[in-house]
């Protein structure tokens, strides 16, 4: 199975995190999608997320960096997916929608199967656009 997760809200959740290290370790493919908008600083660098999944209890040797969608991922790895949010000068509503399109497009094109987000805006859009099943985690 291909399992995707959005990263903050979600899996900061302890049972969710769980939830994909479990997921993963049984052999499915896990894919954390996550969105990092450049005005809200270090907090939201690649560095930064790296490092969440590290304090949330992921092994660093699973995960990779998932640049080119194309790219095949190794072994049991969690592919790790920053979605950087257009200029703050598009507006907020807008940014939020580009990026949960951007999202439930990613989520057509790997083929993930179950995709759990908290944002209830990005999962009516994502569900909207593709064939997955979709999980608002509240």
């Amino acid at each position: 199975m291909i399992v995707g997760f959005d990263l903050d809200g979600t899996l900061d959740r302890p049972g969710m995190a769980e939830l994909a290290m479990e997921l993963n370790e049984a052999g499915h493919m896990v894919h954390i999608i996550t969105a990092s908008f450049t005005e809200s600083g270090d907090w939201q660098s690649n560095d930064a997320k790296f490092e969440k999944l590290l304090r949330l209890g992921f092994d660093e040797d699973q995960i990779q960096w998932a640049s080119d969608i194309d790219e095949q991922p190794i072994d049991q790895s969690v592919m790790l997916h920053v979605l950087k949010a257009v200029v703050p000068e598009f507006g907020t509503e807008y940014r939020q929608r580009d990026i949960a399109l951007r999202k439930g497009n990613l989520c057509e094109r790997l083929g993930i199967q179950i995709m759990f987000d908290d944002s209830k805006l990005y999962c009516e859009t994502m569900k909207a656009m593709c064939g997955t099943t979709i999980v608002h985690v509240q």
